[in-house]
């Protein structure tokens, strides 16, 4: 499955949202995003995700950065 995340900034201040991604359920501040659906163009996946998690209405991405590997090699 593909993931998206997205990055929005004013000024200094990165927008978090609260969670239950933790093991046991905690609720957690990350980054808003999800997964790609089937059919479903990355930029419009971030837009959907973005909108469901903070109802905010987006255009295209400014940039955009791909990452290949499996999660584990994450750093």
């Amino acid at each position: 499955m593909q993931l998206v995340i997205g990055i929005i900034r004013r000024g200094n201040e990165i927008l978090l949202v609260r969670e239950s991604i933790g093991a046991a359920g905690e609720i957690l501040w990350s980054l808003p995003g999800g997964g790609v659906e089937d059919g479903e163009l990355m930029h419009e996946a971030l837009r959907r995700e973005l909108r469901e998690e903070t109802g905010l209405l987006v255009g295209d991405p400014v940039r955009t950065a791909r990452r290949s590997g499996s999660p584990s090699s994450a750093i």
